[in-house]
């Protein structure tokens, strides 16, 4: 394996994961704050969905219909319960439940995302990334990597021990902060996988 391509490649993959993360993350953290938010949070995933509704009927190949089909479920998922939390997420609820809230909201966030962001990520990095990986590959690869360090997020931002909403709040972004650095560590492990993967495939490094 080639050191200097594979470190290029896992740099790149760590930059669009913690990119992902700090997106999801830190709009997962206003979604939890605002009822308004969450509301309107819930509208635009259901766009979302509609779109990738769309991805389904026109795509081709059992897993990449499977994989589109998941994001559809997570944005609905993540939609329905954008509306139905309650306002005082941290006041009124267990910890299990914002467990369960936190994650479905993130999942949501993070299969909208998914579902558009590996296509123009292919095209800005296609001297980097290797053009030997078919973009479904890609697109899937990438879009469970998302779903990984939302799960991260999830487990950091839904299990805190604050009951207090403005001190949430705060500890809720210190968490994001750290999933953003943990997600990235997820992206290098991934970018190494893919050289891997492109090599074995017969990619040369001096294609890059």
């Amino acid at each position: 394996m080639d050191i200097s391509s594979t470190l290029r490649v896992a740099l790149v993959v760590a930059l669009i994961a913690s990119a992902t993360t700090f997106v999801v993350a830190f709009s997962a953290c206003g979604i939890l704050a605002s009822k308004a938010l969450a509301i309107l949070y819930s509208i635009t995933l259901f766009g979302f969905a509609g779109i990738n509704i769309f991805f389904v009927y026109k795509a081709r190949g059992t897993a990449n219909i499977v994989f589109h089909t998941i994001l559809v479920g997570l944005m609905l998922a993540g939609g329905v319960t954008g509306f139905v939390r309650v306002g005082k997420l941290f006041t009124l609820n267990s910890t299990v439940s914002r467990l369960l809230i936190s994650l479905f909201i993130l999942l949501g966030l993070s299969a909208a995302v998914s579902g558009i962001l590996p296509t123009f990520i292919a095209k800005i990095f296609n001297d980097i990334i290797p053009q030997v990986l078919d973009s479904n590959f890609l697109t899937i690869i990438l879009g469970s990597m998302n779903m990984a360090c939302s799960l991260i997020s999830a487990l950091l931002i839904g299990t805190i021990n604050v009951y207090n909403e403005n001190e949430s709040l705060r500890t809720t972004s210190l968490y994001s902060v750290i999933s953003i650095i943990l997600s990235a560590i997820v992206g290098c492990i991934v970018g190494v996988f893919l050289e891997f993967k492109a090599e074995s495939s017969g990619y040369q490094p001096s294609q890059i």
